[in-house]
Formats: C-alpha cells, sequence, structure tokens
C-alpha cells in the first residue's frame, strides 16, 4: 500500500515537471522575467518539495504504519486478563458459585 503510495507521488512530480517546462519556456520568452519567472519558481519548488517527500516516505514507514494503518489492519479486541475474564463470566452468570 505504502509503495503505491511512493510511486503515485513519483508519477505525480513527473507530472508536476513536465508542466514546469511548459512554464519554463513562456518564462524564457518574455520580456519582464521578473514578473513571468513566478510560475516557474512555484512549479520548481513544488515539484522539489513533492519529490523529497516521495524519497524519503520509505524511511517513514514504521511511523506511519503505526499511526494511520495500525487500527485497519489489527484486530480491535485486546487480551483480557484472567480477572477481567472470571468478572465477565460472573455478570453473565456462567460461573458456578456453589
Amino acid at each position: 500500500m505504502l509503495v503505491l503510495a511512493v510511486f503515485c507521488l513519483g508519477f505525480f512530480v513527473c507530472i508536476i515537471s513536465i508542466y514546469r517546462i511548459f512554464t519554463l519556456r513562456a518564462g524564457v520568452i518574455s520580456t519582464d522575467a521578473s514578473w513571468d519567472n513566478i510560475s516557474v519558481a512555484i512549479w520548481s519548488c513544488l515539484e522539489l518539495n513533492v519529490a523529497i517527500i516521495a524519497s524519503s516516505l520509505p524511511t517513514l514507514r514504521p511511523l506511519i504504519a503505526h499511526k494511520s494503518f495500525a487500527n485497519h489492519y489489527q484486530s480491535h479486541a485486546r487480551a483480557m486478563s484472567s480477572r477481567e475474564r472470571l468478572l465477565t463470566r460472573t455478570l453473565r452468570g456462567q460461573v458456578f458459585q456453589g
């Protein structure tokens, strides 16, 4: 599941990179470089930041798996102590009182 997320982010970085090339071409032929290169700078920063996040996700796997997927894939029941089992059976009337 996490490998799929990393590959999806990598694919998203490729799409951003392609779009950044088109904005770079428009910024190069402009007459006012300081105004027209703002979109180039934004897309370049976005590409770099998403690439860094995608490359560091495998190292964050234990943290992500523990926080978000722990309850999704594990049983919600916890082990009961012997005292809790006895109390539960007593409340249900299953313990012989004789």
